[in-house]
C-alpha cells in the first residue's frame, strides 16, 4: 500500500528541545518477504449428520461405516505463495500409525478397513484420532495442521472365504491350474444376507499369465507360454450389499525341460553345384549343447549329410546338377517313411470299394465309395452319397490307374482326425494328373477342420499352384501345360 508500491514505506519526523530547537529525519522501512503457512481446508466423502453428502461443514467426528475401503477424507490446504508447492503427511495423533495419506493428493485412508467389533483404536472406543499436516516447499518451509476425529458405526459385513480356501499351488511349467470349487459364505446379521449372483471375481489378474472364474465357481490359472517362477493374483467374493473380500493367491510354476525349438527355414534356395546348405539352428531353454541327428536313428542319407552341430550339406562335394536332377534319385515306398499315417493308392484295386460301409466288401468297378488307407492305421476315405463318388480310370498315368475326380461334385473325405499333434511338422506325397482348370483356384487336397482352423490345401488353377494354410500360400506362378501329372 506504499506510493509506488515497491514495499518502501517512508516518513519524516521532527524532534524539539524545550528551547525552541528540532531537527527533522526522513525514515524508511523495507518490508521483507516471509514464507507464510499454508492454511487447511478439508472435505469429506462421507454424509455429516445434516445429511450433506459429501461434507462440506466437516462435523466432527466424521463417521462412517465398518469395513469401509478407500478414501475417508480429502485434505486440502491453500498457499498464497507463488512458486511453491504443499505435501501431506500424518503428524502424530493416538491412532496415526492405523493411517495413511497420499502426499500429493491429500487423500486420507485407513491402512486396513476398521472393524466395529473389533475397534483397534487407542481406547478401543471406535473414536480414532489423527492429526495431519500440510508443509509448503518455501524457506523454513511453514506448515498448518489439522486434528482429524472419525467415528466408526456398525455396518454390513463383508463375506468370509471358507478357512480351507487353499491360497498357494504348485503347477509345471505350461500346464494349466484348476482349483476345487471356491466356498464362501455371507453374515447372517446383515439385513439382506447372502452372496452376490456372481460372486467370484479377479480385481487383480497375474503378471505372468491369465486367470478367471468359471461357471461352478472355481478358477483357473494358465501361465504364459514357458513362464516358470511365482505369480500371484487376488480373488474376490462379492455379497448383496456390495461388501467385498480379497484373497491372494501365488502360484509356484516349476520349470520343466522344454524340448529345443527350430528357428532355421524349411525350404532353402540353392545354386547348382554348391555342396553347403545350411548351418541349422534351434532355441533351448536348458542353455545346454544341442546334437542334431537324423530323425530315424537307424536313417542314413544317401544325398545329404548332416553333423552333429547341425551343419547340413549334399554329401556330393559338387552339389547338385540342375540339368540332371535324377543323379541322386532313390526308389521309394511310403512305409520308408517315418510315423506313417496315411497311404492311398489308387493302382491297388484291392483298396478300392464300391460302398461306404466297411460291411460291404464288393470291390469298385466303376465308382469308388471307399478308399482304405495301407498305413496300417485305418484312416480310411469314403463318400455316402453315390451321385458324389468318384470314377476309376484305369492305366491313366504311364499305365497305372488313378481316381478321377471331376472337380465339381466328387470328392472323398474322412471327418475323424488322424491323430496328429498340436503344430506338427509333416510331410504330405500326392501326385495329381489336372486335365483342366476349373476356375482361378481349384482345390485339389485338404487336410484340417475349416470351421475351427485354416486347414493346409494344395490348390491348382488358372492362377497357379500353390501350398497353403488360411492367407499364407506359396505360389509357382508358372501353369504347367494340361494335362500333366503333378507331384505335390
Amino acid at each position: 500500500t506504499d506510493d509506488g508500491t515497491d514495499n518502501f514505506y517512508e516518513v519524516t519526523v521532527k524532534v524539539e528541545d524545550d528551547n525552541g530547537g528540532s531537527t527533522t529525519q526522513k525514515v524508511t522501512v523495507y518490508v521483507k518477504d516471509v514464507n507464510d503457512d499454508p492454511v487447511i481446508s478439508s472435505s469429506s466423502n462421507y454424509p455429516d449428520p445434516t445429511g450433506s453428502s459429501p461434507s462440506d461443514k466437516w462435523a466432527f467426528p466424521l463417521k462412517i461405516f465398518e469395513n469401509t475401503v478407500g478414501e475417508i477424507a480429502l485434505v486440502s490446504a491453500t498457499n498464497d505463495e507463488k512458486g511453491e508447492t504443499v505435501s501431506f503427511s500424518i503428524s502424530r495423533g493416538l491412532d496415526s500409525h492405523l493411517f495413511d495419506i497420499d502426499e500429493t493428493t491429500g487423500s486420507l485412508t485407513f491402512l486396513s478397513a476398521p472393524d466395529y467389533e473389533t475397534p483397534l483404536d487407542n481406547g478401543a472406543d471406535n473414536f480414532y484420532e489423527v492429526i495431519v499436516m500440510a508443509t509448503d516447499t518455501g524457506t523454513n518451509p511453514g506448515y498448518d495442521e489439522q486434528n482429524i476425529t472419525i467415528e466408526i458405526e456398525d455396518g454390513a459385513e463383508p463375506p468370509s472365504f471358507d478357512s480351507n480356501t487353499s491360497t498357494t499351488y504348485e503347477i509345471s511349467e505350461d500346464t494349466i491350474l484348476w482349483s476345487h470349487v471356491i466356498i464362501a459364505t455371507d453374515d447372517a446379521g446383515n439385513d439382506d444376507p447372502g452372496l452376490a449372483a456372481n460372486p467370484f471375481s479377479i480385481p487383480t489378474l497375474p503378471t505372468n499369465g491369465f486367470a478367471d472364474f468359471d461357471t461352478n465357481n472355481s478358477f483357473y490359472y494358465s501361465p504364459y507360454s514357458d513362464f516358470y517362477g511365482t505369480d500371484t493374483f487376488i480373488i474376490r467374493v462379492t455379497n448383496k450389499t456390495n461388501k467385498v473380500t480379497d484373497l491372494e493367491i501365488t502360484v509356484e510354476v516349476k520349470a520343466v525341460n522344454d524340448p529345443p525349438k527350430v528357428t532355421f527355414d524349411s525350404i532353402y534356395d540353392i545354386s547348382e553345384s554348391q555342396q553347403n546348405i545350411s548351418i541349422l539352428s534351434a532355441n533351448d531353454d536348458s542353455l545346454g549343447d544341442l546334437s542334431w541327428s537324423w530323425s530315424d536313428p537307424g536313417f542314413s542319407d544317401t544325398v545329404f549329410s548332416l553333423s552333429s552341430s547341425g551343419e547340413l550339406k549334399f554329401r556330393n562335394a559338387d552339389g547338385i546338377d540342375f540339368d540332371n536332377p535324377l543323379q541322386n534319385a532313390e526308389s521309394f515306398l511310403p512305409t520308408d517313411a517315418t510315423n506313417l499315417l496315411l497311404w492311398l493308392d489308387a493302382d491297388d484295386n484291392s483298396t478300392l470299394f464300391a460302398n461306404s460301409n466297411p460291411g460291404v466288401s464288393a470291390l469298385a468297378a466303376t465308382t469308388v465309395g471307399r478308399w482304405q488307407d495301407k498305413s496300417g492305421m485305418d484312416h480310411n476315405f469314403s463318400q455316402l452319397t453315390a451321385d458324389y463318388r468318384p470314377l476309376i480310370s484305369h492305366n491313366q498315368a504311364n499305365g497305372l490307374s488313378m481316381i478321377d475326380f471331376d472337380g465339381v461334385d466328387k470328392s472323398l473325405k474322412r471327418d475323424s482326425v488322424l491323430g496328429l499333434d498340436s503344430d506338427p511338422n509333416i510331410l504330405v506325397f500326392l501326385v495329381s494328373q489336372i486335365d483342366a482348370n476349373n476356375s482361378t483356384n481349384d482345390q485339389i487336397f485338404s487336410l484340417g477342420d475349416p470351421s475351427a482352423v485354416y486347414p493346409l490345401t494344395g490348390n491348382a488353377g488358372s492362377d497357379g499352384w500353390s501350398w497353403g494354410t488360411g492367407g499364407d500360400f506359396v505360389t509357382f506362378d508358372e501353369v504347367p501345360t494340361l494335362p500333366g501329372l503333378q507331384v505335390w
